[in-house]
């Protein structure tokens, strides 16, 4: 038990510091990695969970990868850049209406005509689930 507790907790804090770490190099103007794209932050936040893992298992938790962390980083890598991960609807709706209503100088479009897509396919994603769990249970 405590070296699960131990595990996750390292495992955690590496994440953390190795995926905000990235985010930091990409963002701030006078680091090496300044405008690396969101490519960067990607893969080292890919990697970040990648070290986390390792790092939890070397202490002696039960860790283990997600196969669905594979698929939200296949996601990000092929839509990352025109929707910035935009497959949550909370990630993208709050946003896209406050860049609306906010008085922002010199902000682009809010881009409505795309806002329906991260609400409407996580609906339609669970409902096929939903048809194939009882289509495999009967």
């Amino acid at each position: 038990m405590k070296a699960d507790f131990w595990g996750e907790l390292v495992g955690t804090a590496i994440l953390i510091l190795l995926g905000n770490g990235v985010v930091a190099c990409v963002v701030l103007r006078r680091s090496y990695g300044h405008a690396g794209g969101w490519g960067v932050i990607t893969a080292g936040w890919a990697f970040a969970v990648i070290a986390g893992v390792f790092a939890a298992l070397a202490i002696g938790s039960n860790a283990h990868l997600n196969p669905v962390g594979c698929l939200v980083w296949g996601i990000g890598l092929s839509l990352g850049g025109t929707t910035g991960y935009a497959i949550n609807p909370a990630r993208d709706f709050g946003p896209r209406m406050m860049h609306a209503l906010l008085p922002i100088s010199g902000k682009g479009q809010s881009h409505w005509d795309y806002a329906g897509i991260p609400i409407i396919g996580p609906l339609v994603g669970a409902f096929l689930a939903g048809l194939v769990v009882r289509l495999l249970a009967m």
